[in-house]
């Protein structure tokens, strides 16, 4: 069952997170500067049952607003109750705090009755201030065009926040202990000849997207980075039609395995508008034994096979590592489910005639920790979907043909090899060749017999 939520706001950037076993979808997006009639927000809207779901209650309903932010927000990231999103050319951070509303305004505990029973709790931004991250340097054409482009928060202890701008620089900031203590710890000039429009990370391992399609690995360490590789220099040899294609998405998966070796995913489009070629997921697969530390192609898939000639939309990517599947979606609304790393089809929606561009595809729970996808379109609409396995792909349903018709062909052979009685055959061709002898010794007509007499 499709449902159907729509935001008073435009949905730049959405992902899912769980807290005290509560699933929860948190979205940002925006006008712009003030005047522009539609406030800056960031969102944390908790997701409701996905089946069996009584018709008054919504697909998901908003826990938590906070709609004082003074530029448009287009990034978001969060982590262990820390919130990291892009406001312009500033980083800005919260903390999603829980607070406690007591029910029992006296203070005094009710006989028989748990506090947990008086008590609701609810979430609320928490303002940790921020840092002026990617702005224009004197003498820029437009400074208005100089801002964040994506984010990214590093799982572990140490706070740090990577981000990307439209300066194509990416900067490696650490949030600190309190309000407004972030800090840069240093920059990568350059990482890209266009803005950076998605950094990734596991490990030491950093993954940076251009706009113009290029990708590039990086080693971090806390004294500074090393360009690993560039991705296009493996992947140009392995598509068929041996022609440009830009990457447009990127995620590392988190295998939870220290003893082997760290998995990428990436999305790619051709870049040429008139094309026969179709768009690419790839896992790729670091090589320690490899020439420079190089990332090798693990699996592959054309999805033309799936959606046609249909592009992946931008950045729609996103990567479940408790369930092991990722999650794309389209520009006519389609969304594609695989599993990773063997990338093979798990669910497939296909959409209405008058639905929008997908701009964002999410992988969830609901409230009953039922699997889900949520999109989000060009229209502020978030749709949820049960995440049920319906669809095999074409592929497997040739592979299945394939095992059908073999399995007849064998079971045949194997009837007429125990119906085959040898003695009767023999005996029966026996009789046929004296009867055969026999009537080529008989004179062929009357003519004959008068002869012979």
């Amino acid at each position: 069952m499709e449902s159907e939520y729509k935001l008073d706001y435009p949905i730049y950037a959405a992902e899912s997170f769980t807290l005290n076993k509560k699933n929860y979808l948190l979205t940002v997006g925006g006008g712009g500067p003030a005047g522009y009639g539609v406030k800056n927000t960031v969102e944390v809207l908790e997701i409701n049952s996905s089946k069996n779901r009584p018709r008054d209650v919504p697909a998901v309903t908003s826990v938590a607003k906070y709609d004082k932010l003074e530029d448009q927000i287009l990034n978001v990231h969060y982590h262990n109750q820390m919130v990291a999103l892009g406001e312009g050319s500033r980083c800005r951070f919260f903390r999603l705090a829980e607070k406690s509303n007591s029910k029992n305004q006296s203070g005094v505990k009710k006989r028989g009755k748990s506090e947990s029973n008086d008590d609701t709790k609810t979430l609320e931004f928490e303002d940790y201030g921020g840092i002026d991250s990617h702005i224009a340097t004197e003498g820029h054409e437009d400074p208005a065009m100089v801002y964040q482009s994506c984010t990214w928060m590093v799982p572990g202890p140490g706070g740090d926040v990577i981000t990307g701008g439209t300066d194509n620089k990416i900067n490696i900031l650490t949030i600190g202990e309190g309000k407004d203590r972030a800090r840069l710890k240093y920059s990568i000039e350059n990482a890209h000849t266009k803005d950076i429009v998605e950094v990734t990370q596991q490990g030491p391992h950093l993954c940076s997207l251009g706009r113009d399609g290029s990708a590039n690995i990086w080693e971090l360490s806390s004294s500074g980075y090393t360009k690993m590789w560039s991705l296009q220099e493996q992947f140009k040899f392995e598509n068929e039609l041996k022609e440009p294609y830009k990457f447009i998405a990127a995620k590392f998966f988190d295998h939870g395995k220290a003893d082997r070796p760290v998995l990428l995913i990436t999305c790619s489009v051709p870049v040429l508008s008139k094309t026969k070629g179709s768009s690419y997921v790839t896992v790729w697969q670091h090589d320690d034994k490899g020439a420079d530390g190089k990332f090798r192609i693990y699996s592959n898939r054309c999805i033309g096979q799936d959606v046609g000639g249909l592009k992946i939309s931008t950045r729609s990517l996103d990567v479940d590592t408790k369930s092991r599947l990722l999650s794309i979606g389209f520009t006519n609304g389609e969304i594609l489910v695989l599993c990773v790393p063997s990338l093979e089809p798990y669910f497939k929606h296909i959409p209405k005639k008058n639905q929008m561009n997908v701009t964002k595809v999410c992988l969830a729970s609901d409230s009953n920790d039922q699997p889900v996808v949520i999109s989000s379109d060009v229209e502020n609409c978030l749709r949820v979907y049960p995440l049920d396995n319906n669809y095999d792909g074409p592929s497997n349903k040739l592979i299945k043909i394939f095992i059908l018709i073999t399995v007849l062909i064998i079971a045949r052979v194997v009837f007429v090899f125990l119906t085959y009685e040898p003695s009767i055959a023999s005996e029966t061709t026996t009789t046929e060749t004296i009867l055969h002898s026999f009537s080529n010794d008989l004179p062929n007509s009357i003519d004959e017999i008068k002869t012979e007499l």
